[in-house]
């Protein structure tokens, strides 16, 4: 009966893996369609440990700097510095200078140059960050399908172990079947 749990949950995995599709895995979360705890840690290890996926977590935050960027372009910007001098004569008192320059540009995007690199920008992080999922989910995907398919070979070379002992005892019983039956 153990073996016909197993072949139902390898089954019931597989179908999972098969029918879901990638928004439903995302948005449920893959611990809700992957319940096993040894899965769970396979996957869990893969996800912290992948380069790929570290890869592209990266461009995302890259991404995410660009957009930033683009974004404060289309603000004014804002300079303030700081300056002091000192100067000193032999017999005058000491000379003290302070000096605040406030710098303000704006630049107007008449011809929509700023506004196109901020379209390009977003495009480009959601462009990313979709990637970066998917790179993510391709990996769950294959955990998952490699591991039920060990589970799977377990399974069959269980199967096939059981077949062996039970052809030995049949072997070895024959000589006395053929003994019993000459008699």
């Amino acid at each position: 009966m153990n073996g016909l749990r197993k072949i139902w949950m390898i089954a019931a995995g597989l179908w999972c893996l098969m029918t879901a599709s990638a928004q439903t895995v995302d948005s449920i979360g893959w611990r809700s369609v992957f319940t096993e705890p040894q899965l769970a840690g396979l996957i869990e290890t893969a996800l912290e440990r992948n380069a790929d996926l570290r890869t592209a977590n990266l461009n995302v935050v890259q991404a995410e700097a660009q957009l930033k960027a683009a974004r404060l372009s289309l603000l004014p910007s804002l300079t303030v510095g700081a300056e002091g001098n000192l100067q000193s004569t032999k017999g005058l008192p000491t000379q003290k200078t302070y000096n605040i320059p406030v710098t303000m540009q704006w630049e107007v995007d008449l011809a929509g140059r700023l506004r196109g690199e901020n379209r390009t920008a977003v495009a480009n992080y959601w462009s990313t960050a979709e990637t970066e999922r998917a790179v993510r989910l391709q990996l769950i995907a294959a955990v998952a399908t490699h591991y039920y398919q060990l589970v799977m070979m377990d399974e069959q070379l269980a199967a096939t172990a059981t077949t062996t002992v039970r052809t030995r005892r049949s072997r070895a019983i024959q000589p006395v079947r053929l003994w019993l039956s000459s008699v």
